[in-house]
C-alpha cells in the first residue's frame, strides 16, 4: 500500500467512507468576560453563539484504517481535552504526532455572556458567527470567516481566504496569498492586508480603513 500525506479536511472525499466514526464532546464553564481557546490540528473549527449556560464542543472523529480493530486502537489515542487557565479554558485535540487518515471537525456553542473566542487550526477552516465579544481566528492553509460579531476581530491565514460580515468592533485581518472580503463593518479601525490576493471592502462605516496589497 502507498501512503500519501493529504489535506486532512479532504480525507473523506479521497478515501471513501471511514472505517470508524465516534462522537467526541466536552464542556467547559467560562466566567463572563473571559476567553475560550479552541485548538484543533485534525480539522475545522466552528464557533456559534448560543443560549447555553456553558461552552460545549462536539465533533465526530472519523478514522480510515485497514480494519475496525486497528481503527479502534487509533481512536483510543485521540482525545479532546479541557485545561483551565488564568484567562479561561483551553479545549484542544490530543493525538500521536504522526497520526494519518484521521479527521475531527469541531463545533463549539458559546454562551452569550461576553466570552471572547480564539480558534486555531493549522490546516482547517476556522469560523465564528453570532459571538457577542471579541474573536481571534488563526489558520495556515484554511479559510477564516467571521459574521455577526459584536466585538473586535483578528484573523490571520497564510494561503486561505478571509471573509468578514457584520462586525461592530475593530478589525485586523491578514492573509499572505488569499483573498479578503469584508462587508457591513461599523467599528473604529479596520486594517486589511494581503500580499498577493485581492481585497474587497463594502458598506463600511468605520472611521479609519487601511487596505494593503
Amino acid at each position: 500500500d502507498m501512503q500519501i500525506d493529504i489535506n486532512l479536511n479532504r480525507a473523506e472525499t479521497m478515501q471513501g467512507e471511514p472505517t470508524l466514526s465516534l462522537p467526541r464532546e466536552v464542556s467547559a464553564t467560562i466566567p463572563p468576560g473571559s476567553m475560550l481557546r479552541v485548538r484543533n490540528t485534525l480539522g475545522d473549527i466552528e464557533a456559534i453563539g448560543a443560549d447555553v449556560p456553558e461552552a460545549r464542543v462536539a465533533g465526530l472523529l472519523k478514522i480510515w484504517a485497514a480494519d475496525k480493530a486497528t481503527a479502534e486502537e487509533i481512536a483510543k489515542s485521540i482525545t479532546v481535552n479541557v485545561e483551565q487557565g488564568a484567562e479561561g479554558p483551553t479545549i484542544s485535540v490530543s493525538h500521536p504526532p504522526k497520526v494519518r487518515r484521521v479527521s475531527l471537525d469541531l463545533k463549539a456553542f458559546i454562551p452569550q455572556n461576553g466570552v471572547r473566542v480564539s480558534l486555531l487550526s493549522p490546516s482547517g477552516d476556522v469560523t465564528a458567527r453570532g459571538i457577542r465579544a471579541g474573536v481571534v481566528l488563526g489558520t495556515q492553509s484554511g479559510d477564516a470567516k467571521a459574521s455577526e460579531i459584536n466585538g473586535d476581530v483578528a484573523a490571520e491565514t497564510a494561503s486561505g481566504d478571509i471573509a468578514l460580515e457584520g462586525v461592530t468592533g475593530n478589525i485586523q485581518a491578514t492573509t499572505a496569498s488569499g483573498d479578503l472580503q469584508a462587508i457591513r463593518l461599523t467599528g473604529q479601525n479596520v486594517k486589511a492586508v494581503s500580499q498577493s490576493g485581492d481585497i474587497s471592502v463594502q458598506e463600511a462605516s468605520a472611521v479609519n480603513i487601511t487596505v494593503e496589497t
